[in-house]
């Protein structure tokens, strides 16, 4: 079931996560790793795009949890397209969050903002190779009983997006100035998006989230999620991709370079 706010629909594009062992995650790859700060931050923002009415959220939030990291606006019609063609549902509605993320990790994401529709073959296959240059790394799931503190870890420890959803509620879509509340409400569709930082208000943490549909959606098209909250409804799988931005990535690159080289030049003159 989907809501539609001002002509808007919110909620329905994500889908229940399948269970996987294999995915990676936080505590057994890092450590029960706590250290975060009760102070205000964002880890880094991007342009806020609009999915408009479409069941694209699971392309949008992935793209947009990318594009922080690599610092361009990344297609997300394309990558949930190649997402359909990996689970081979096209007309099926909406995407998981793994599927999703698979496609970054697979295949990378394209700059192009070519919208062809949810099927790979109307999009020219030279996407491909362009999509390489923003392929991810690997990508880690966030758990545990306390979500909440869990999610402030990572996105302090890694400065990366972390991309979840939750089922959304009706009352959400008009919460005043973004800050959703504890109520639970009318549950709607499942809806995908990413948390970037974590804001204080009236002396209480929420955890700041970025949505895919528009800057005239709660605050700026931001919304502010208590512990309770996500606690309770996040319960679609929450991941981050670990990889650094493409400018330090570049910087490490050529540091490497140069070290070999060194280590060559000294191997030459033993000669």
């Amino acid at each position: 079931m989907m809501i539609q706010s001002e002509n808007k629909i919110i909620g329905g594009g994500l889908l229940e996560l399948p269970v996987d062992k294999r995915d990676f995650n936080y505590p057994k790859v890092f450590g029960a790793i706590k250290k975060t700060t009760d102070e205000d931050f964002i880890i880094g923002k991007t342009e806020i795009l609009d999915q408009d009415n479409s069941d694209y959220c699971t392309g949008f939030s992935t793209c947009s949890a990318s594009a922080i990291q690599e610092g361009k606006i990344l297609n997300p019609f394309w990558s949930f397209a190649v997402s359909k063609m990996i689970s081979g549902d096209l007309d099926a509605y909406g995407q998981d969050l793994r599927t999703a993320l698979k496609v970054h990790t697979k295949y990378g994401a394209i700059e192009d903002m070519v919208d062809k529709g949810r099927s790979i073959n109307e999009y020219p296959s030279d996407l491909f190779d362009k999509a390489i240059e923003h392929k991810k790394q690997s990508y880690f799931s966030v758990f545990g009983i306390d979500l909440f503190n869990e999610i402030r870890s990572a996105l302090w420890t890694h400065k990366s997006a972390c991309i979840t959803g939750a089922v959304w509620k009706n009352d959400w879509s008009n919460a005043k100035d973004g800050i959703i509340t504890e109520e639970i409400g009318d549950e709607m569709g499942g809806h995908a998006f990413i948390f970037i930082g974590q804001k204080k208000i009236n002396d209480k943490i929420y955890l700041v989230a970025q949505l895919s549909n528009g800057i005239e959606f709660g605050d700026k098209g931001l919304f502010y999620f208590p512990k309770e909250v996500i606690n309770r409804d996040c319960r679609f799988g929450t991941f981050c991709f670990i990889d650094m931005p493409v400018e330090e990535a570049r910087k490490k690159s050529w540091s490497l370079i140069r070290q070999f080289w060194e280590q060559i030049k000294l191997l030459l003159k033993s000669f």
